[in-house]
């Protein structure tokens, strides 16, 4: 079988819960693909489900070492990371994966949560600032950061981005409320 067909079966076996399934066909699929960034993000997600981060957290770093300036890469290294618990090192490799791709949404997002879970609050909103520069059409991305805002007293700022958040898109209950 070919990547294409290894891969789509392993993620049929990851809906229907079955780990290892999916894991041995979505390995069949790294064969051909060793630093496809699509599976190795599969495959972390099967390893992490089973509690086996440093088998993906290897394959990741080798894909990094051999394509350093795929920011989709770094980013994928930096969420694999945070999961093993390794803050710091998630923290350059999500900011490296940004200077890459100034319009990485996942990056920017990962990195903000990364930031406002370690109590640094500002670094958090200016993240996400400057992730509604490089996305400004974001709805939730606008929503989210009004959230921020008011979450920090920042009334008008957030009444602006919920505002602006409902004009992108008027189906966006949540901020309606």
């Amino acid at each position: 079988r070919d990547a294409q067909v290894n891969f789509a079966l392993g993620r049929i076996d990851m809906l229907q819960g079955k780990v290892e399934g999916a894991r041995e066909k979505l390995i069949a699929a790294l064969e051909d693909h060793p630093a496809h960034p699509e599976i190795l993000e599969s495959l972390l997600a099967v390893d992490a489900k089973s509690g086996n981060l440093d088998d993906a957290l290897a394959r990741i770093e080798k894909a990094v070492t051999e394509k350093p300036d795929d920011a989709n890469l770094q980013r994928l290294s930096g969420i694999a990371l945070l999961a093993a618990g390794q803050g710091p090192q998630a923290e350059a490799r999500l900011r490296r994966a940004i200077e890459l791709d100034p319009n990485n949404l996942a990056a920017y997002q990962g990195l903000a949560q990364y930031l406002l879970g370690s109590n640094r609050q500002e670094e958090g909103i200016s993240t996400y600032e400057r992730a509604v520069e490089a996305q400004p059409k974001s709805a939730p991305l606008r929503f989210t950061l009004g959230t921020l805002y008011e979450s920090t007293g920042r009334r008008a700022d957030a009444k602006l981005q919920y505002e602006e958040a409902i004009k992108l898109d008027p189906n966006l209950a949540v901020a309606k409320n």
